[in-house]
Order: structure tokens, then C-alpha cells, then sequence
């Protein structure tokens, strides 16, 4: 969680906690540990090396060991060059005698206002390394047109127009690629745990998913490039999480995640750091959908039966039902101008429904039964989705009108979760 750090403890700020090696026999089995300020090692700030071998009868008691009975470590610096009202980023590495190490991150907020005027601009920032050489690009825009940012032109052009989407069709649950006629099929990822629910980034340039990393069915959120390569786990939460989906700046990634035995739903920057839990709910909320031109999601929330779409500011703050129908909502998806959202119609038969933005005006786009996870194209022009065929899921594209139906996967296997990729220049 997210610390608040007032002005009186800015001069002689402590982190603290512990570390341990348990695969270590004798010991604690660490050698060091090292700490960053807004940014990860050879990146960030460097902080120092922290005290380590502080006694921590609770962290042994906990463990039932005795080993780990001096596996505190503190540090303390001096936070006052941080700007009042910032959002900053505590990277811990503790590495153990063997050389390897994990990565921890504590996220800090200074207390007081932070100065809009002075502090009216939003980077994004990329660092890639190849050898020797490391290369930075990014964009900067500033806050004022992002908070008055209108639709994207639904005729703009794109140098790319493909489909993405689940398959086990090698026994395993993975990510392939196709273009809009369901050809050029193209695997994405190939990892021995399932891959599923692919979101694609506002360009087009990369895709966040759902892994079983570890086997473990704590999912994790990874992203990789469009292509399938450079994959970076960004998310190591141990319950479960998943369903990302980009917000339009790229800048956020918001998900679900299953804590306190319901699902609730989170944001993160989507180099993986500042997690921010925005529901807090004792029934579901999940299958977030970013707005395509504001700082809001769309979700899905209510009990089991009972699910209705709802939507709220990207802090968690502001939230409204979208509509007063009754009829169960599901996994929505909003149109790039935000005038309309598609949905799955849950009753005893699911159906494809579209819906203006304000709850009105709903009608069925498919009369094919059974069919899911509706995703709006970037030109506003089809809906693709998944629907059975002979027992099985398959991929269908359709005309935003409801016309033009078209099965675009025929191979072995469960096909689902599409969504569209389109790539701008």
C-alpha cells in the first residue's frame, strides 16, 4: 500500500523490514541489501546499502526458525528534496550468498499539495538495453490536454489490423495473433502455464495478459510487444489477478484481483509499479474496461446472477451504474468515440448486446446463442467475439449493425477472448 509521509519525518525517513533466504541452511542466508529512489537499480536513485542483521524474534517466531532471528534492516535518508503531494517509488533488492536477489517496491506519498502550475506535464518513458548501450524513448504531453483529450478519429490511419486471442489448440491455454479474415495465424507466447485474456495498449505496439506463472493460480500480469517478444511480469501478487486493460494514455493498467475472498479491482502503472486498490466491495467487481478518452473504467459488478456494469473515476472515486435496465451485464466494452458499449447479455441464453454510453437505447447484435467476451474495433466499424459451435468456442466477427456475421477460427481446440490490435503509425 501506498505510505503518506508527512513533512516532520521528511528529513530523517526509515524504511525498514526483513529479509531471509529459506532455502538457506545455516543464517539468514542474505548478504546485503540495497535501496532506490524512482527507479529500479543502474535507473534510480540510489539510496545506500541498509543496515542489515537487526533482530526480528517475529519474523522467527512467524517462521518457526531460528535462523532468521537477525533478518531486520533499516535505512534512513533524507526525503526533503521530494516535492509536496509527489508519488514516489521505494525499489529494495535483497540479494542473498549465492548472488541472486528479489525486488520489492514501496510506493511513498509526500504529504501537502503538490504545485500543478509547476508540475504540468506527463511523461512516459521506455528504457531498453542491448549490450552496452542503453536507449530511452517516450512521448510528453501536458496535463491540460489530456484532461480536455477528446475521441480518437475512428478513420485515422493504422499501418496494422489484427485480432488477438486465447487457444489451446496445443493443449495448452496461449496467445495467437490473426488477421481480420482469421488468417496469418501467429502464436504469441508458448509458456507450459496457461496465457489468456490479451489487452492491447492505445498504439497498438504492445499486449498485457493474464499468466499462471508459476503454476500456482495466483496469476500475474505480464506485457510483451505485439510480436510476442520481450515479456516483463509486472505484477507478483500472491491471489490471484488478471483481465487487464490499458487506460488510453497508456500510463495505467487497471485489473482483478480475488482478495478477501471476492474480486475487487486495482490499478498499476504499467511499468508495474504504484498498486492501487479502487473497489471495496463484498461482492464482485471485475472485467474492467478502460475508457477509450478519460481518466475512467467501466466494470462489472453485483453478486453471482445478479451483475450489472458500473463505471467510476481511475482513483476508484465516483461511482454510477450505467444502466437501470434489469437484464444481466457482463464483460463490457466501450466504443473509441464512448458512445456505445457492447456486452454480454447473461440469462439463460447469452447474447451479444449494444448500448449507448448512458445506459439507453440496448439491442441485441447477434442472435448466435452463447456468445462472449464482445470486443468494439478502433474504427467503430465490427464486433468480434467468441461463440460455440458443435460444443466448441470459436471466433466470429460481425458489422456493428448486427450484420455480416463471420466465423474467422476453425482449428482444434477452444478459441476466445478476442480483442483487436490495430497499430498506429
Amino acid at each position: 500500500h501506498e505510505a503518506i509521509i508527512e513533512e516532520s519525518e521528511k528529513s530523517s525517513l526509515r524504511i525498514s523490514g526483513w529479509s531471509a533466504d529459506l532455502t538457506a541452511s545455516t543464517g539468514t542466508g542474505i548478504d546485503r541489501i540495497e535501496i532506490y529512489l524512482n527507479g529500479p537499480k543502474d535507473f534510480g536513485k540510489f539510496l545506500g546499502e541498509a543496515k542489515y542483521g537487526t533482530e526480528r524474534q517475529d519474523v522467527a517466531n512467524a517462521l518457526g526458525n531460528a535462523n532468521y532471528t537477525n533478518s531486520g534492516y533499516s535505512l534512513t535518508f533524507d526525503a526533503g528534496s521530494l516535492e509536496p503531494g509527489t508519488e514516489n517509488s521505494i525499489y529494495i533488492y535483497s540479494y542473498s550468498l549465492s548472488g541472486a536477489y528479489s525486488a520489492g517496491i514501496r510506493d511513498i506519498i509526500m504529504g501537502g499539495e503538490k504545485d500543478d502550475d509547476q508540475y504540468n506535464t506527463i511523461l512516459s518513458l521506455e528504457a531498453g538495453l542491448s549490450g552496452d548501450s542503453i536507449e530511452i524513448s517516450g512521448w510528453a504531453i501536458s496535463k491540460d490536454s489530456v484532461q480536455n483529450m477528446g475521441p480518437r478519429d475512428p478513420d485515422m490511419e493504422y499501418v496494422s489490423k489484427k485480432i488477438v486471442f486465447v487457444s489451446n489448440k496445443n493443449g495448452n491455454e496461449d496467445i495467437f495473433s490473426m488477421d481480420l479474415d482469421g488468417s496469418n495465424l501467429k502464436q504469441l507466447t508458448d509458456s507450459s502455464r496457461k496465457d489468456a485474456y490479451p489487452a492491447v495498449s492505445p498504439d497498438g505496439k504492445k499486449i498485457a495478459y493474464t499468466s499462471d506463472i508459476d503454476g500456482d493460480g495466483n496469476w500475474q500480469i505480464v506485457v510483451m510487444n505485439w510480436d510476442g517478444t520481450n515479456k516483463i511480469q509486472i505484477t507478483d501478487d500472491r491471489v490471484p489477478g488478471g483481465y487487464p486493460t490499458w487506460s488510453f494514455d497508456g500510463r495505467y493498467i487497471f485489473y482483478e484481483v480475488n482478495k478477501d475472498g471476492d474480486w475487487e479491482i486495482y490499478r498499476i502503472n504499467s511499468d508495474g509499479s504504484s498498486k492501487k486498490r479502487l473497489t471495496f466491495n463484498t461482492n464482485y467487481d471485475w472485467h474492467p474496461f478502460a475508457h477509450p478518452f478519460q481518466y475512467r473504467v467501466i466494470y462489472e459488478s453485483g453478486v453471482v446472477g445478479h451483475y450489472d456494469l458500473f463505471i467510476m473515476d481511475y482513483d476508484g472515486k465516483n461511482i454510477k451504474k450505467i444502466s437501470e435496465s434489469d437484464m444481466i451485464k457482463r464483460v463490457p466494452s466501450m466504443s473509441i468515440d464512448g458512445k456505445s458499449i457492447a456486452f454480454m447479455g447473461d440469462g439463460d441464453t447469452r447474447y451479444i448486446y449494444l448500448m449507448d454510453a448512458d445506459g439507453t437505447n440496448i439491442r441485441k447484435i447477434t442472435d448466435r446463442p452463447d456468445s462472449e467476451h464482445p470486443y468494439i474495433s478502433p474504427d467503430n466499424k465490427y464486433i468480434v467475439f467468441n461463440s460455440y459451435v458443435d460444443g466448441q468456442s470459436e471466433i466470429f466477427i460481425i458489422n456493428i449493425d448486427g450484420t455480416g456475421e463471420t466465423r474467422l477460427t476453425n482449428i482444434p481446440g477452444e478459441d476466445w477472448g478476442p480483442v483487436f490490435i490495430y497499430q498506429t503509425p
